[in-house]
């Protein structure tokens, strides 16, 4: 009787477990369920927020369109005698406008990336190209800001792939930022080498990015082709997958 007492009693235990598991699993299943759509509902959000912000951007841009043409003619045609205050109070406003348009193409660039309304090219490419190519940019950017540029490229750099036009302008953006930001005096050094798979620019003594429009564009350009963009210890590093052959293979 006390083991027929003994088994019943484990059963019973056993059947317990049973059960707090089954639903611990439940639990789980849910959980998971919810996850996915809140995942899913996330996702639809930031498809809408981006549409509703690349068709306020474009509206926007359009209005400013309308602003700048009569300043323009003002500016370019006088039909009346403009003294030398209102001429600069008109050149003054073109200016603001045509940077107003700007800064919401940024906006309405980066609501294209996020709804995917942009593609990107796959083309064979060289990083040192890019760089030498944006050189005299950043060197008028570093003059603007008093500060020097050294550009270093290691030898013998795989490719990559990637859209050249709009890697070389994410690039322009981020390095610029840099270098704006950038005490004046010092010595910005921008590096490019070989890092295992990868291809990293390093820049030296330049601050962390901070976050504006510029800076949004380029990272998520960046991220499209794969690129991580971090902080190691006082540098900015932006690591590009390489392309590797099987030549390059087995060179390695």
């Amino acid at each position: 009787i006390e083991r027929l007492a003994g088994a019943r009693a484990a059963a019973d235990e056993l059947e317990s477990i049973e059960q707090v598991v089954d639903h611990l699993s439940g639990a789980v299943t849910m959980a998971q369920a919810e996850g996915r759509q809140r995942e899913v509902a996330a996702g639809e959000r930031v498809r809408e927020y981006a549409t509703l912000l690349a068709e306020a951007s474009a509206a926007m841009s359009r209005q400013l369109d309308e602003v700048r043409l009569p300043l323009h003619i003002l500016l370019e045609n006088h039909f009346g005698a403009l003294n030398e205050n209102q001429e600069e109070m008109l050149a003054a406003a073109r200016g603001a406008a045509d940077a107003a348009d700007v800064e919401l193409g940024r906006l309405r660039e980066i609501a294209d990336l996020d709804r995917g309304a942009l593609g990107m090219r796959r083309d064979r490419i060289r990083l040192e190209d890019l760089l030498r190519a944006l050189r005299p940019q950043l060197e008028a950017e570093g003059a603007r800001a008093g500060v020097r540029i050294a550009l270093e490229i290691g030898p013998a750099l795989p490719p990559l792939l990637g859209d050249r036009v709009r890697l070389q302008e994410a690039l322009e953006l981020l390095l610029r930022h840099l270098i704006r930001r950038t005490l004046p005096g010092a010595t910005v050094t921008i590096s490019a080498a070989r890092r295992d798979r990868d291809l990293a620019v390093t820049v030296l003594n330049a601050p962390a990015p901070t976050l504006d429009a510029n800076v949004a564009v380029a990272r998520r350009v960046l991220v499209a082709h794969g690129a991580r963009l971090t902080r190691e210890g006082e540098a900015t590093l932006i690591l590009l997958p390489a392309v590797t052959d099987v030549a390059d293979g087995a060179r390695r």
